[in-house]
């Protein structure tokens, strides 16, 4: 990301999280809630979804939401969750599956992007609609269908063995 694009955020995220230099990625934003709880999940924990004239929108309940969950991209950093800036607004940015009776997405990585014109790239190069994003099991939240509305999406969230079987 661009310098004023970091220097923004920082300014109106500190207060919510730690920074943290990455060397691939530069800098990056841990939120606290990460330290309080170590299950934290984004797109699971702190909100939920709603249909949008965009799209499926995260609505976070978070005062810090508008940014982390609108712009930029998640990445699993150091074994927790890290958030990188980016300046590209959109309802969400996560990639979506769907199994039988459930319904699972995970955070779009860094270097992912969507054109309207082109459909998906990753780091500039397009790739199809099956491409993975190099997302594993460990980065999806699924949920089953009849409670993909919940409120509270951690805490009808499948299984992490549940998941991995879905994801195989």
């Amino acid at each position: 990301p661009d310098q004023y694009t970091t220097t923004f955020f920082y300014d109106a995220l500190s207060p919510y999280g730690t920074w943290i230099r990455d060397p691939g990625y530069g800098w990056v934003w841990e939120p606290a809630a990460v330290r309080l709880n170590p299950s934290w999940r984004p797109y699971c924990n702190g909100g939920h979804w709603v249909w949008s004239d965009c799209g499926w929108y995260w609505q976070s309940d978070y005062s810090w939401g508008w940014a982390p969950f609108h712009y930029g991209r998640w990445t699993y950093h150091r074994h927790r969750w890290c958030w990188v800036p980016g300046h590209t607004w959109a309802p969400s940015w996560v990639y979506w599956r769907s199994h039988h009776d459930s319904y699972g997405w995970a955070p779009l990585p860094p270097g992912s992007h969507f054109d309207r014109h082109l459909g998906f790239t990753f780091h500039g190069k397009h790739v199809s609609f099956s491409f993975g994003f190099n997302l594993t099991d460990h980065h999806y939240t699924f949920v089953p269908r009849r409670h993909f509305f919940h409120r509270h999406l951690h805490s009808v969230r499948m299984p992490r063995h549940h998941v991995t079987n879905i994801f195989n």
